[in-house]
């Protein structure tokens, strides 16, 4: 027979004291001792017992998670609706960072976010101000071509370890999202709100260009430097209705000049885009010269009409013989 140990507060004989009896008393195991001089043996624990929900008791440690889910299925936490300090936050992205998740754990968190609505469905910056804190974030934010690399990879091997019946629905899923996009119309707004960061985003960052320098444009350029004539290569006009990226600017004489290729701008006439855009930017201030890609071959052809666009003495700086 074991021995009862007796409370000393209500003088109960119990095999073991325990927290949940001590909590009665409003008082904790360690105060318990302290005031009563006595160790963990003396209260009934000894080494050789096991808590029921230590994970020694389970050799799988997966009932013990399914069994600690089930005890806490319906709790209210005690953190909720506390919001966590920045030290907190850096913390724990500390201690996350480099772990990997296995394959169980992704399939897992998956299973369990089915049927969930995202939380920012619905919002945007002007309605929510969490989605405005990431919005503005994410300004001037541009991607490396690291991380893109890496992205490609991990997409390669995602849809290389694919199993077929998974690659159709990929694919389904693909055409779904194209076939709901056809005859989707914007608003002006959004029209125009999309051309000036697209025209500001190549004029910044130039090597995003979809296409690489035309012909013309690559033997302006060696012109222009042969002579050290300061110029911007894709300058963002966006003070004008039909907005541009102009092939060159020069600064010190306020001066637009565009390359334009026989075939695309219906040569010789010109198309009537170019000739509205010719009268806005004269019309804001600046002096436009347009050049076809045979003009741009004759070097001393291009200077002269440089010269004569600016009406300024610039013979001495390009010595035209």
């Amino acid at each position: 027979m074991s021995k009862k140990i007796s409370c000393k507060i209500c003088g109960k004989e119990l095999k073991m004291i325990t927290y949940l009896h001590l909590k009665m008393h409003n008082i904790s195991i360690n105060d318990y001792k302290q005031k009563f001089g006595l160790t963990s043996k003396e209260l009934g624990y000894t080494c050789k017992w096991k808590n029921k929900h230590s994970i020694d008791f389970y050799k799988d440690k997966e009932k013990y998670i399914e069994r600690i889910h089930k005890a806490l299925k319906g709790r209210i936490s005690s953190n909720k609706d506390k919001k966590m300090s920045e030290e907190q936050k850096q913390k724990i992205s500390k201690s996350n960072k480099g772990k990997k998740r296995t394959k169980q754990q992704c399939k897992k968190i998956s299973v369990s976010h089915l049927g969930i609505q995202a939380w920012n469905k619905g919002l945007n910056k002007n309605n929510d101000k969490r989605v405005k804190k990431y919005a503005d974030k994410l300004i001037n934010h541009t991607i490396s071509k690291r991380t893109k690399n890496k992205i490609k990879k991990s997409v390669l091997r995602y849809y290389k370890n694919m199993t077929e019946s998974e690659r159709k629905k990929f694919l389904e899923t693909q055409r779904r999202i194209s076939a709901n996009n056809i005859g989707r119309k914007r608003s002006k707004e959004t029209i125009e709100k999309m051309s000036i960061a697209a025209i500001k985003r190549l004029s910044e960052h130039p090597q995003q260009m979809p296409f690489s320098n035309t012909k013309p444009e690559r033997e302006l350029k060696k012109i222009l430097e042969k002579y050290n004539i300061k110029y911007i290569h894709q300058y963002p006009v966006l003070n004008i209705k039909h907005r541009l990226c102009a092939d060159f600017y020069l600064p010190e004489y306020n001066l637009i000049i565009e390359t334009d290729g026989i075939y695309w701008h219906n040569y010789p006439n010109g198309k009537e885009i170019d000739k509205i855009r010719n009268k806005e930017m004269i019309e804001v201030g600046y002096k436009v010269l347009r050049l076809w890609e045979t003009e741009v071959k004759n070097e001393k052809n291009v200077l002269l009409k440089i010269n004569e666009r600016i009406r300024k003495g610039f013979d001495s700086l390009c010595q035209v013989g």
